[in-house]
């Protein structure tokens, strides 16, 4: 429908490169960037022509938010507002993403406080290795919506031997 898109689907706000980055609160190998593999969502993406394009979404955030870490979560009145500008050309890509929340803590229903995550990150492709070879960083910030960050529902998540407690900040 001319860039709408609407259903489950693959978060805007995730960046898709690498599916097996920390992990994820709806499988431990599945996932994209954060906690959420799949959400609800009704966007728009326009493309501006020469590799930009813009993407809007609205995304249902039960399954962030039941998935959350920190503290436990009352529920929320509106979706998770999410977007995403992205520069793609054959040698790579350029994302920046960023996503606002709406979180009410279950031990004072009616003391509701907004999140914020953003997300940037650079893929390179390298064909000359192997088609579909790609070397990749991306950072991530967050304000009260941690899940958006890499991390799920254990508040600490492992990797290899090392164990991350929940932070505002990552870098992969």
């Amino acid at each position: 429908f001319g860039g709408l898109t609407a259903g489950r689907v693959a978060p805007a706000f995730e960046h898709g490169w690498n599916q097996f980055y920390l992990t994820s609160g709806q499988s431990m190998a599945g996932g994209y960037h954060s906690d959420a593999s799949y959400v609800n969502s009704l966007g728009y993406t326009a493309n501006f022509g020469g590799g930009f394009s813009a993407t809007v979404t609205l995304d249902d955030a039960t399954d962030r938010h039941n998935w959350a870490a920190g503290p436990a979560r009352a529920g929320h009145v509106l979706p998770d507002i999410t977007g995403a500008l992205v520069y793609d050309q054959s040698w790579g890509t350029i994302r920046l993403a960023g996503a606002i929340g709406q979180m009410m803590s279950s031990t004072n229903a009616f003391s509701t406080k907004y999140g914020y995550a953003v997300e940037g990150g650079v893929k390179i492709n390298l064909p000359m290795l192997t088609k579909g070879s790609n070397i990749w960083v991306s950072g991530s910030y967050a304000k009260g919506m941690v899940n958006y960050a890499g991390y799920g529902v254990f508040g600490a998540t492992t990797v290899g031997s090392v164990s991350y407690t929940a932070a505002d900040a990552t870098a992969a």
